[in-house]
C-alpha cells in the first residue's frame, strides 16, 4: 500500500469528534446558562454515528456495555411508566362499568377502582420524568475527544503512517468552527444564546 493509499484509507475510517457548547446571555451581558452537545462522524465525507457506532467504532467496549445498560435503565422506566398509565385506564374504565350496575359488589368495588385508576394516573409520570432525566451518555465530551484521538493514532500506526501525517490531512479537510446566535425570552427577560462548534 502506498503512502496516498494509505492517507486515503485513514481519511475515510478515521472518526472525528465535534463538542457544541452553548452560553447563555441575557441583555446584561450575565451568563444565565451553558451546555454541549457531542456529534460523532467519520470519515473525511463525516459520515454520523450515533452514540454506540461511535463506541463499536474504536472499539471501546467497557463504554459500550456501560452507554447499552443506562440505555435500558431508561426504557425500562419508561415502560413501567407506560404500565402505569394503561393500568390507570384499565382501572377507570372498569370503575365506570362497575358505576353503572346494581348491586352491593359493584358498590363495593367502584370506589377502589377508581382510587386505583387515580392513583396510578397521578403517578404514571414519575418514572417517565425518572428516564428523561437518566442520562445514557457514558463519557465526557472531553473523554470522548481523547478516546477518538487514540483510535486514530493506532489507525495511523496499523497503515505505517505517522501522527504528523494526521494532522496533515485534517488541515487539508478540516471544516471551520461556526458560531451560531438566537434570541431567547422568558417572563422576566430575554437575552441571547451563543453557540460554538469546534
Amino acid at each position: 500500500m502506498t503512502r496516498r493509499e494509505a492517507l486515503d484509507h485513514f481519511t475515510l475510517n478515521m472518526v472525528v469528534v465535534e463538542e457544541t457548547s452553548w452560553v447563555a446571555v441575557d441583555q446584561f451581558g450575565r451568563q444565565r446558562g451553558r451546555s454541549s452537545e457531542v456529534s460523532f462522524y467519520q470519515g473525511r465525507h463525516k459520515i454520523p454515528l450515533t452514540t454506540e457506532e461511535f463506541l463499536r467504532t474504536i472499539n471501546a467496549e467497557s463504554y459500550l456495555d456501560e452507554y447499552q445498560s443506562m440505555r435500558n435503565r431508561r426504557r425500562n422506566w419508561y415502560i413501567t411508566s407506560a404500565v402505569m398509565a394503561g393500568g390507570a385506564l384499565v382501572f377507570m374504565t372498569a370503575a365506570l362499568f362497575m358505576a353503572g350496575r346494581d348491586g352491593r359488589v359493584a358498590e363495593a368495588v367502584t370506589l377502589p377502582l377508581m382510587m386505583g385508576g387515580l392513583v396510578a394516573g397521578g403517578l404514571f409520570w414519575l418514572p417517565c420524568t425518572i428516564g428523561m432525566m437518566t442520562n445514557v451518555d457514558p463519557i465526557s465530551p472531553h473523554e470522548a475527544r481523547r478516546l477518538g484521538e487514540e483510535y486514530n493514532l493506532e489507525l495511523l500506526h496499523d497503515l505505517g503512517l505517522e501522527r504528523d501525517d494526521m494532522h496533515d490531512d485534517a488541515d487539508e479537510e478540516k471544516a471551520p468552527g461556526g458560531l451560531r446566535v438566537d434570541l431567547f425570552f422568558s417572563g422576566e427577560s430575554g437575552g441571547i444564546v451563543l453557540g460554538f462548534r469546534f
